[in-house]
């Protein structure tokens, strides 16, 4: 799947590329189930901070079910003590197991968009 550009909000949206997804639908953005059973998600993004000053970043990675936060990640880069002045590189990742109902929205959220590496 591919997320929606360009990005201006902390909901990832999600774009249809293809007809790969079997039992999932998409809908303004999110993903819909359309068949109750076990899903195994998994989320991984990509980020670039093109310049780290004194000042840390807070990285916050959320995979919501209806609209709750249900998974996070959380990273610090570019902390205060360290002595970096260059860019940095960072991965965050969600890994999730659930048995899931008809109609339960996936979505995912991301605290510092202007980051992604895309």
């Amino acid at each position: 799947m591919e997320v929606v550009k360009p990005i201006n909000s902390s909901k990832l949206m999600w774009m249809k590329v293809d007809d790969r997804l079997q039992n999932i639908t998409y809908e303004d953005g999110d993903l819909v189930i359309l068949r109750p059973g076990f899903y195994f998600i998994y989320c991984h993004l990509q980020l670039y901070v093109a310049n780290c000053s004194d000042v840390h970043h807070d990285l916050k990675l959320e995979l919501c079910l209806d609209g709750t936060s249900i998974k996070e990640s959380l990273s610090t880069v570019c902390k205060p003590n360290m002595s970096c002045k260059t860019s940095v590189q960072q991965e965050l990742s969600l890994v999730f197991l659930e048995k899931l109902l008809n109609g339960t929205r996936i979505s995912v959220h991301f605290s510092s968009y202007q980051y992604l590496d895309l």
